[in-house]
């Protein structure tokens, strides 16, 4: 580790190993071992370290004879001449086609989550129950998850949290594309369902993140949450069907 180099993010926390290359993001930190292998440190490595950014210290399976790392994304060259990139892709920095033995952040193989979506009976998913989503909110910039409903009405909880503290979240729920309004808030607790939030376990960390339950009918909506406080920080947001929290 640099002397005097801040460690918010975990990227100077080495791993133990031996390495025959590194290579420096801004956050997140590379490296390649003897055998070709690569392991990765910083932010976006998990969802419960700090903070989870862009995944761009996934952990990727295959070999490697060189690396990369630029701000929020890494590249490393393959023996055959290939590069496989992963992390932000923002501006097209990780656009280079993800191989089959590239794991996701649940460790999950390319392979598998697109046999999931052609066959989910094959997974043992029969129904979907929730989604979750990340991104990098800032004061301009809001995260979005969308969400389709079939085969009735809907009892949701929707809940948006700031990862690393720094956005006090704002979340809107709205129809689409026409945005009808249907719901918003901005700390949990304020909340009609503030109480069933906390019985059932589900009430967010913090008093200034947000959560709501909400019945919706069949049709598409938009979960939306802003920065009401002008920060800028990592977000997650999540959609549950109340059915599975009894």
């Amino acid at each position: 580790m640099l002397s005097g180099t801040s460690d918010e993010f975990g990227h100077n926390t080495i791993p133990s190993g031996t390495f025959t290359q590194i290579s420096a993001g801004e956050h997140h930190t590379c490296g390649l071992k003897s055998d070709g292998s690569v392991t990765c440190w910083g932010a976006g490595k998990t969802k419960t370290g700090h903070p989870f950014e862009y995944g761009q210290s996934i952990n990727p399976i295959g070999t490697f004879i060189q690396l990369s790392a630029g701000r929020y994304h890494t590249c490393g060259l393959k023996g055959d001449g290939s590069v496989l990139c992963w992390g932000a892709n923002e501006s097209g920095q990780s656009t280079v086609p993800i191989e089959p033995s590239l794991t996701d952040i649940n460790g999950s193989t390319q392979a598998g989550i697109d046999q999931c979506k052609a066959n989910p009976a094959s997974c043992g998913i029969t129904k979907l129950d929730g989604i979750s989503t990340n991104a990098f909110i800032t004061p301009a910039n809001k995260m979005i998850a969308g969400v389709l409903i079939s085969g009735g009405t809907k009892r949701l909880m929707v809940r948006a949290s700031s990862v690393d503290g720094a956005v006090d979240p704002l979340l809107e729920i709205v129809t689409y594309p026409d945005r009808k309004p249907l719901g918003n808030n901005d700390s949990w607790a304020t909340d009609p369902a503030a109480a069933e939030l906390t019985q059932k376990k589900l009430a967010p960390v913090r008093a200034t993140d947000a959560a709501t339950i909400i019945n919706l009918p069949p049709g598409l909506f938009t979960m939306e949450v802003s920065s009401k406080n002008g920060g800028s920080g990592a977000g997650l947001i999540e959609v549950y069907d109340m059915a599975v929290f009894p």
